[in-house]
């Protein structure tokens, strides 16, 4: 925890908050030597949250059959607590199986999504047969409410081009949206949970753990 005093937290303002949303981290703001503040991260989507979630909606084996991307999922055990960016290849599987996530993500992890993977889920809620729609918008909208929705912001989009640029020099192309989960996570020092390491591994500055 960072003390400031009033002044600097004014000066720096912008940075703090970069700071404390990005990082977790927490300040304290002291005025003629009292603290009279504390700046700190809002309440955060925890893997309780979305357990919960997961075990209101019953599991669907239809969800992604026949996609490479949605396989089983296996975790050894809970490690410290973890900012995770989960992508679409996990929670596809969750959705299959919904107790794949108590061997995936610690109830106090720190769960978020890029915006981009919203999209890929409401994808699938608009793809579904009109039969099993109404329980997918339901589970996606359970989803959203539950986690954090990370933006595509100016930090994104700076972290997304110079991968972008590191793929294209490095010859090895990634999927689009790939990348912009690659990036939302390196911007906001999140670790990408993926089942799928072929779109966002070997990337500079991004944190990746596989499971499957």
């Amino acid at each position: 925890m960072q003390r400031l005093t009033a002044t600097e937290a004014s000066r720096r303002f912008s940075d703090l908050l970069d700071a404390v949303e990005t990082r977790g981290e927490t300040f304290v703001v002291v005025r003629r030597g009292k603290a009279v503040a504390t700046v700190s991260p809002a309440a955060r989507a925890t893997g309780t949250r979305l357990k919960e979630v997961l075990r209101r909606n019953p599991p669907d084996a239809r969800v992604g059959r026949g996609a490479s991307r949605a396989p089983g999922l296996a975790r050894a055990g809970y490690g410290p607590v973890e900012r995770l960016i989960l992508d679409t290849s996990v929670l596809v599987a969750v959705e299959r199986r919904s107790d794949a996530i108590e061997e995936l993500i610690g109830d106090e992890d720190d769960v978020a999504i890029a915006a981009v993977t919203a999209a890929e889920l409401l994808v699938g809620v608009e793809r579904a047969e009109d039969r099993h729609r109404p329980r997918r918008a339901g589970f996606v909208a359970d989803v959203l409410e539950s986690v954090v929705l990370v933006p595509y912001d100016l930090g994104v989009a700076r972290a997304h081009a110079a991968l972008l640029v590191h793929a294209q020099r490095a010859g090895s192309p990634r999927r689009a949206h790939d990348l912009i989960i690659a990036a939302t996570g390196a911007a906001t020092a999140r670790t990408v949970l993926t089942a799928d390491a072929a779109g966002v591994d070997d990337l500079p500055g991004v944190r990746v753990r596989v499971v499957g």
